[in-house]
């Protein structure tokens, strides 16, 4: 048996910013090229990003979720050329994570297109971007049209939220 060392020294981890000190002018914007897969990318950049910023893994997997949902939309509904812009902007007295995402509008519908895509395979992803924000919507403004969701944004050692609260998660 060998003999048990007085003390271990590690390492302190590096301390993960909090959200409530990135900067308020702190924004990233991303271009969204027109392709299912540019989806992909823009998660696994939002992702990264997000983590640096200090969010809770809760958070950071909920924004992910409504930024893949948000560029989905953008990508199979409207005209190119779509951008994603993210920023913790204060909203009633707190930090919140606003996610957008603008395009120039609607694209014109083939004539063979059904008017109502199979609500098994379509169409739930509003509904999630619902769930999981405070508050969302769409504003035009200059021919861009912008879907946007504020998301709580808790810092990563930051408890839990209680099961059912708003933001809280599906």
């Amino acid at each position: 048996m060998l003999p048990r060392p007085e003390a271990t020294l590690t390492t302190p981890a590096p301390q993960r910013p909090r959200p409530d000190t990135v900067p308020p002018g702190t924004a990233y914007v991303c271009p969204i090229s027109h392709i299912p897969e540019a989806v992909r990318t823009l998660r696994h950049r939002a992702h990264a990003l997000l983590t640096r910023w200090g969010l809770s893994h809760d958070a950071v997997d909920d924004a992910v979720l409504v930024i893949s949902e948000l560029a989905t939309n953008a990508i199979d509904h409207a005209l190119p050329p779509a951008e994603l812009r993210l920023s913790m902007p204060e909203a009633d007295g707190r930090r919140v994570l606003r996610i957008e995402v603008s395009d120039r509008g609607p694209a014109p519908r083939p004539s063979s297109f059904p008017d109502r895509p199979d609500p098994d395979e379509n169409g739930r992803g509003l509904s999630i971007v619902a769930a999981l924000s405070l508050r969302h919507g769409t504003y035009l403004a200059s021919g861009r049209a912008t879907q946007w969701a504020d998301l709580p944004a808790p810092p990563h050692n930051a408890r839990p939220a209680a099961p059912g609260a708003k933001g809280a998660g599906v």
